[in-house]
């Protein structure tokens, strides 16, 4: 019974591929327009549904992504945001609930790339990068995926974590403990000078271009650059919630009783 529909079913298949072939001889300009109409119509959707699910899902491979906010304050009339703020603004806000488990203040790379070098087997070779100085609760509020080192590796005051493909590129892997000549200025460091040297003492998997943070070098910013500082604005705030339902609390909250 079983064989008899099988080859039921064959002839019925051979049947219609020799209608589809003969369709193709006598309407040939039709079937291919048809055809190529057919494959631009799924490529189309194919490529739509990525950029779906890229936008839906930015910044959530994050874990605990939706514990995760960025700061953003209002002018006195409220007619406008600003997500760039000055880094007093962003540590009394870390401080204002028990709610914020972690926050950061960031830096970004505002002068552009950095240059450094280091030496290999006698060789000074050199390379341009995104640096962004942070406080060291970095690694706790976003998901580092620590490859080598600890996630709290940035206490070393000058230390800087690095992306596995940086490592790949000029270490082979071996990043670890390498010596690294900054010949520009980290404003916010503590030793703020050309020419510093740090050591790569963390190694981070790549973060996929579907997330705020940027593959660069982090490293801690000093205690003391523009601390208690109201009025330059230089960073980006992030904080990380005990639980989400929490955010218009800690908002309100905020609102209520900062000064």
């Amino acid at each position: 019974m079983i064989f008899a529909e099988f080859k039921k079913n064959k002839i019925q298949m051979r049947t219609v591929f020799r209608n589809f072939i003969s369709l193709l001889r006598h309407y040939k300009l039709a079937s291919v327009l048809n055809i190529l109409g057919l494959s631009v119509s799924f490529a189309a959707f194919l490529i739509l549904m990525l950029k779906v699910s890229y936008e839906s899902n930015y910044d959530k491979f994050h874990p605990d992504s939706d514990r995760i906010y960025q700061l953003n304050f209002y002018n006195k009339d409220k007619s406008a945001t600003y997500d760039v703020l000055a880094r007093g603004n962003i540590d009394a806000f870390i401080e204002s609930s028990p709610h914020i488990t972690a926050g950061v203040a960031m830096m970004p790379c505002w002068m552009g790339d950095s240059f450094f070098t280091f030496e290999d087997k006698g060789t000074k070779i050199g390379f341009r990068i995104s640096v962004f100085q942070t406080d060291v609760a970095i690694t706790d509020v976003f998901g580092f995926t620590m490859v080598s080192g600890e996630k709290d590796c940035l206490k070393a005051p000058d230390g800087i974590l690095i992306p596995q493909s940086l490592a790949q590129r000029y270490f082979d892997g071996d990043a670890m403990g390498r010596l690294v000549t900054c010949e520009d200025v980290l404003f916010a460091k503590a030793n703020a000078t050309t020419n510093h040297i740090y050591t790569v003492v963390g190694v981070y998997r790549d973060f996929p271009t579907n997330t705020l943070l940027k593959n660069g070098i982090y490293t801690a910013l000093s205690d003391k650059f523009q601390k208690g500082n109201y009025n330059a604005a230089n960073f980006y705030g992030f904080i990380k919630l005990d639980d989400p339902a929490n955010a218009q609390l800690v908002s309100d909250n905020f609102i209520a009783n900062y000064k």
